[in-house]
């Protein structure tokens, strides 16, 4: 009965043509390497014919390269072997393979044959290789690029970043940099949100201007261009940011402002010594007859009245004008627009030639925004200035505000994300500009205007202001029809009622019994203070130096609650007195005044200990609710 026998031919030959169609390259060897089978696929791949390789040693198809062919033998006979290795083809071609090769055994479990299964994986290594390569050569650029780059997850957790990101920033280690999350880095949190809102819905963000903080606390601007990773549900996952440190530009552009500042203050001197002259005119006129009217009570009361105005119209001139010539960083902070235009209104009114009409339409119900605002005058004030100069046989100028949706803004500004603008018009019946003009009226120094006549940075100071909020500028003229300059500003959440409170006046100030130090150079100022704080209950020192307001408050210390000193002050200023004061009482509470301070030396005031400051002009009412805020703070 040769059944078995035939069943087992028949299962050997269906098994001998399975391993002849795999596409791997299979071989059986005995167990001195001399080949006893190869399938079609090894012959194809090694290009040789069968008789050629039966009973020869597996060994002629290896690299000489490879010195592996003891050990994959011996490897073998003990239960199997895998790895990569070097092989060579009939015509000296080398090429790698994945070789994994295992032990047959007869019933006995006795050796008595081997097989190997090889795969080419020439295509693998040359990707891996091509792979290897590439990152290789971005992990080279990704170090010696020199922008800041990193990569961090959306709530700034940083995953990686190159040599320049820790110089720019000032991290001592590469492990410090990870370990800092990287919005402690922005100088204003509103960057960040706008960063992440941008790349949420554009998926990358171009050319974005920010302020960054170093590690020591120093500020510096950067340009960001960061592309966004996102998940299958297009959710931000990851972004990879580029930084260019732009501190220097921004320094320059800085004094490029300054520089447009005084050029702006001195387009409108003339006409501001004008507004200070008919102020001084109107005071002295009326000072001169309050003695001869005070019979008459109507009359005494209509020129006090005229006094009253005339000083408030002074005092607003040269706020307006500290406020605009100042050198400080952007101040950014909840402001209404309306009011910024009515200011700038009332100083143009007074010093543009009376030839040009101004007019303006307000929108009644226009949102606060968050903005610089003495850029925000400057913005103004040149493109009225702008608009005078298009007018030289005068005209019509109108400044008109109104709010926008962030979608019809976006129809001309795609990079417009705001869901809502407030749009700021400054419209001319001028000369007009021709498409030549337009194109290149935002440069710096390009100016259409006689030689000694402007600089020509009036417009491009504009542009840069806007671009820093975030805003947008358009523009409409034609030659001969006159000219519409539209800023349209972002607005953000900022409560309107949080901007003013409304004001006390002086029979509803509250007073008090303390006794306050008054230390004034100044001594009709002194008098007129020393009336208002005594009528409302306070004990009242005098002290007209630094030096003399030490020596009284050494006298008096004990009954001393409060001093309130002036700034620039003769002998000891005013900064050094505070420093005495406090040395000699660190719990006195002081309040310093001044008609003009720089911020940083305010700061460092306010930082050494005093608790508040009284900007010069002030009236009585703002001096007694600050004194008694003062006196009432818990300490």
């Amino acid at each position: 009965d040769i059944t078995e026998r035939k069943k087992a031919e028949k299962e050997s030959k269906m098994l001998a043509q399975a391993l002849k169609s795999i596409t791997e390259c299979i071989s059986i060897t005995d167990l001195d390497n001399k080949v006893l089978f190869v399938n079609e696929a090894f012959l194809k791949t090694y290009g040789y014919e069968e008789r050629e390789l039966l009973g020869k040693n597996i060994g002629m198809v290896r690299s000489d390269k490879t010195e592996k062919g003891a050990d994959i033998l011996l490897a073998t006979i003990q239960g199997s072997w895998q790895g990569e290795l070097l092989n060579r083809k009939k015509d000296g071609t080398e090429f790698a393979v994945f070789l994994s090769t295992s032990v047959v055994t007869d019933d006995k479990r006795k050796a008595i044959a081997l097989i190997g299964v090889a795969t080419d994986i020439t295509e693998r290594t040359r990707s891996e290789e091509a792979l290897k390569d590439s990152e290789e050569k971005y992990k080279s650029l990704f170090e010696r690029n020199l922008a800041g780059t990193f990569v961090s997850t959306p709530d700034g957790t940083v995953r990686d970043c190159n040599p320049a990101y820790l110089q720019m920033f000032g991290f001592v280690s590469y492990e410090q940099a990870l370990s800092t999350n990287i919005a402690h880095l922005y100088g204003d949190v509103r960057n960040r949100e706008q960063l992440v809102r941008s790349l949420q819905a554009q998926e990358k963000v171009e050319n974005m201007q920010m302020r960054m903080v170093r590690m020591d606390g120093a500020p510096m601007y950067v340009i960001a261009n960061v592309v966004g990773k996102f998940d299958e549900h297009g959710q931000l996952i990851q972004q990879t940011g580029h930084l260019i440190d732009d501190t220097k530009r921004h320094r320059l552009e800085k004094e490029l402002i300054q520089s447009q500042k005084l050029e702006s203050l001195g387009i409108l001197a003339g006409g501001i010594a004008h507004d200070f002259n008919n102020i001084l005119c109107i005071l002295m006129g009326h000072v001169s007859l309050l003695d001869r009217i005070q019979e008459d009570p109507e009359l005494h009361r209509i020129s006090l009245d005229a006094i009253d105005k005339a000083l408030k119209r002074g005092i607003s001139l040269v706020r307006q004008l500290l406020t605009f010539a100042r050198k400080t960083d952007s101040v950014f902070e909840p402001i209404l627009v309306n009011d910024i235009v009515k200011e700038v209104t009332k100083l143009i009114s007074g010093t543009f030639a009376k030839t040009i009409e101004v007019v303006t339409d307000l929108s009644p119900q226009l949102p606060a925004i968050v903005a610089d605002g003495s850029q925000i005058h400057q913005v103004l004030l040149n493109l009225c200035v702008n608009a005078r100069d298009a007018m030289p046989a005068g005209g019509r100028l109108g400044i008109g505000t109104k709010t926008c949706d962030g979608a019809l803004v976006r129809q001309r500004f795609p990079n417009a994300l705001s869901g809502k603008y407030i749009v700021i018009e400054v419209r001319d019946s001028g000369t007009g500009m021709d498409e030549a003009t337009k194109t290149r009226m935002f440069e710096p120094f390009f100016t259409t205007k006689e030689t000694g006549k402007g600089t020509g940075l009036g417009l491009a100071v504009v542009f840069g202001i806007v671009q820093t909020h975030s805003g947008f500028i358009d523009v409409v003229s034609e030659v001969g029809k006159g000219s519409a300059f539209c800023v349209y500003l972002p607005v953000e959440v900022a409560p309107n009622t949080a901007l003013k409170k409304p004001k006390a006046t002086f029979e509803e100030s509250m007073g008090g019994t303390e006794t306050i130090l008054f230390v004034e150079d100044e001594a009709l100022l002194f008098e007129t203070s020393k009336i208002a704080l005594v009528s409302k209950g306070y004990k009242v020192l005098y002290a007209k130096d630094g030096l003399e307001a030490l020596d009284e408050f050494r006298k008096y210390f004990k009954e001393i609650k409060l001093v309130l000193t002036d700034v620039d002050l003769p002998k000891l200023g005013g900064e050094k007195l505070v420093k005495a004061l406090l040395e000699i009482n660190p719990k006195l509470k002081i309040i310093f005044a001044s008609g003009y301070i720089e911020p940083g030396v305010k700061a460092e005031i306010l930082k050494s200990g005093a608790k508040a400051f009284l900007g010069k002009p002030y009236d009585h009412v703002s001096m007694l609710a600050t004194v008694r805020e003062v006196l009432d703070a818990k300490e």
